[in-house]
């Protein structure tokens, strides 16, 4: 994980020095690589004998994951490059094309194109490399040559990049700070479509978008087959769930081996969990693929006013973090002992107070921006808590005690609702229109992804210096499943908690987890109770603006 700045301006009389709020926004985006900071700044010109037209700092703060730790900004005489990614499937390419034998895929990719790029077309050859890596990533390149700047997210936008582009300036940024707000800068995500090349000698016009398809990037399709069209070449429905065990298996391990940078007697490792099926299903894959050592699970819970108003008129009284997703992490944690006593789990309690929410607001509304809604707050503020990782272990052999979790890397399920109908509006469609609509909705939200919030959820998470993984939306995961009849994965005529998301129920039970596999979906922001905290929310809707 690392954070990214890149600021291109036009000099001249009246714009000589960098903006004020520069150094503010690299330093928020030292938070998401507290390991090494390092800055590069390029005065380029417009002609072999003519001054310098444009001056360009480019900024990179690492989060070291993978040993040993490599220092960015990459550069060379040709090009440099602020990298933010993982590469899972690729790095054989990137190595050949690079001829290098490179661990570090920032490292290798930068190989591979100051090989293949330095005397030929840039925009063809770096489409050609990124339609061949597959992965989370973000990255900004300077080429020096051609003063041009190529820069792009991944086909998903799993890593946040944002830029703000008007007359005479390029800026991008991981991440946006209040000095930038204040001074004007309008930062936006930036589209995953595509690689972007701005040509540093027109920055008044608009970039150029550059193709990167190939098999590894191009539009998935959901199977539209059904119970009554079978297809003779699909293995049987055991067959199925072994496929798809062995790919998430695969998908897990490779995001949860291998970690750098621990801390001895401490976890590498956290799951953002709430003991439901995506969660608990990547914890105890997490455990088949590490080697000894604790596992965290972060569980989080508000204390929300309205909740607690409601409660005060009911008889009983229950403690105000006993949200839903708290007592389903309870129970699941029994089961993940059960079927691994061997490992030591860690269940995470992380409690939010009212007043600790009002207290961090300001920061998770501009870690999301520029999302802007109520339920985008509500899911950020799950998330930014739940990554801070400051709770209690209430399970510990000494009792409960205050705990910080030192993981570097978070699983997150994020995906599973969009591939396997977890959601309630795919049963919605399902009454509706039958498969046809089903198919519809579920397509819907695999398109929707690049769009909707994985860079939110970046932003919120990463500020706290870990880097978040996603299993289900791996490619070979998301492939598989996609191509799979809807008959085999999901059957909505039954009831939530049976029918949906039916497959990965039926691989959870042949893990042990009969219990875990029954469990009904609930929206992080609905089982932590961070839905509209506020206590006069009740009757705003999630979609709305906030003020």
């Amino acid at each position: 994980m690392c954070g990214i700045t890149l600021v291109a301006w036009e000099l001249s009389a009246a714009a000589v020095d960098a903006p004020a709020w520069l150094a503010p926004l690299q330093y928020a985006c030292t938070k998401r690589g507290p390991d090494q900071a390092e800055s590069l700044s390029l005065l380029l010109h417009s002609g072999a004998d003519a001054a310098p037209a444009v001056k360009v700092d480019l900024f990179s703060a690492v989060l070291g994951t993978r040993a040993p730790l490599t220092r960015q900004p990459f550069s060379s005489d040709s090009f440099a490059l602020a990298w933010n990614g993982q590469v899972w499937q690729g790095m054989e390419y990137l190595c050949a094309a690079g001829q290098v034998a490179e661990t570090n895929d920032g490292a290798a990719l930068f190989a591979a194109i100051e090989r293949r790029a330095r005397g030929g077309d840039v925009a063809q050859i770096l489409g050609e490399i990124f339609g061949n890596i597959e992965g989370p990533y973000a990255f900004a390149l300077v080429d020096k040559r051609h003063n041009a700047v190529y820069y792009a997210r991944d086909p998903l936008g799993r890593r946040s990049l944002l830029r703000a582009h008007d007359a005479g300036r390029l800026v991008l940024a991981s991440v946006g700070c209040a000095e930038a707000q204040s001074a004007g800068l309008v930062l936006d995500e930036v589209p995953c479509h595509a690689i972007w090349r701005q040509d540093l000698r027109r920055l008044c016009e608009e970039p150029i978008a550059v193709s990167r398809t190939s098999a590894l990037t191009v539009r998935l399709s959901v199977c539209a087959a059904t119970a009554d069209e079978p297809d003779a070449a699909l293995d049987d429905e055991d067959d199925a769930e072994e496929r798809l065990l062995q790919e998430l298996q695969d998908a897990v391990a490779r995001r949860s081996t291998g970690i750098a940078g621990g801390v001895p007697g401490s976890a590498v490792l956290a799951v953002l969990y709430s003991g439901g099926l995506d969660s608990a299903t990547l914890a105890l894959l997490a455990h088949r693929a590490m080697p000894p050592g604790p596992i965290d699970l972060l569980t989080v819970a508000f204390a929300n006013p309205r909740v607690l108003a409601a409660a005060a008129k009911a008889p009983g009284h229950a403690s105000p973090y006993d949200t839903p997703d708290r007592l389903t992490a309870r129970l699941g944690l029994r089961e993940l002992q059960a079927l691994a006593p061997a490992r030591e789990w860690r269940l995470v309690e992380i409690d939010v107070a009212a007043e600790e929410y009002e207290a961090a607001l300001p920061f998770v509304r501009g870690c999301m921006e520029p999302c802007d809604s109520v339920m985008d707050l509500s899911i950020a503020a799950a998330l930014y808590f739940a990554a801070r990782g400051w709770g209690r272990l209430a399970d510990g052999p000494d009792g409960p005690r205050s705990y910080a979790s030192q993981a570097r890397v978070l699983l997150s399920g994020l995906g599973a609702d969009e591939l396997l109908g977890g959601y309630s509006r795919h049963r919605r469609a399902w009454e509706r229109g039958g498969a046809a609509a089903l198919t519809e909705e579920l397509q819907l939200d695999i398109d929707r992804l690049p769009s909707r919030n994985l860079g939110r959820d970046d932003r919120v998470m990463s500020c706290h210096g870990r880097e978040v993984r996603h299993p289900f939306l791996d490619r070979r995961v998301m492939a598989y499943l996609c191509g799979l009849p809807l008959h085999r994965k999901m059957d909505l005529a039954q009831r939530p908690g049976a029918g949906d998301k039916r497959i990965l129920r039926q691989v959870a039970r042949r893990l042990g987890m009969a219990q875990t596999a029954g469990n009904v979906k609930r929206a992080i922001q609905f089982g932590a109770r961070s839905a509209k905290m506020g206590a006069g929310d009740g009757r705003i809707k999630g979609h709305e603006r906030l003020d």
